[in-house]
């Protein structure tokens, strides 16, 4: 009896894990649009952890949104969204990259 319960019961818990997603049903999670200045997630970071100074991150930043105006065609609401998704992404991995880098040079020291 033992032989077919305990995995019954197993397969039970399986499938009630694997489908408890769609019990819950969708997230609340909202991606808001904003126009999307390539580079300047990069140029924030760097200012940040202080690689550049605050005269030239005011100065480069408004270069960059300027340059972005002049050269870029006004985005549809869907590019808008997959742009800025894809820019949490790699401000993440950034931060990340930022994080292992400082964390092998204090290794190093």
């Amino acid at each position: 009896m033992t032989n077919f319960l305990l995995p019954a019961l197993l397969g039970l818990v399986a499938l009630a894990y694997i489908f408890m997603p769609l019990l819950a049903g969708a997230s609340e999670r909202n991606i808001h649009a904003v126009n999307y200045v390539p580079g300047v997630e990069e140029l924030d970071l760097d200012h940040d952890l202080g690689k550049i100074d605050d005269e030239e991150w005011t100065t480069r930043r408004a270069q960059m949104e300027t340059a972005a105006r002049e050269l870029r065609p006004q985005l549809t609401d869907i590019e808008r969204l997959i742009w800025n998704f894809r820019r949490s992404q790699r401000a993440d991995l950034a931060l990340e990259a930022e994080i292992l880098i400082a964390r092998g040079r204090k290794k190093r020291s």
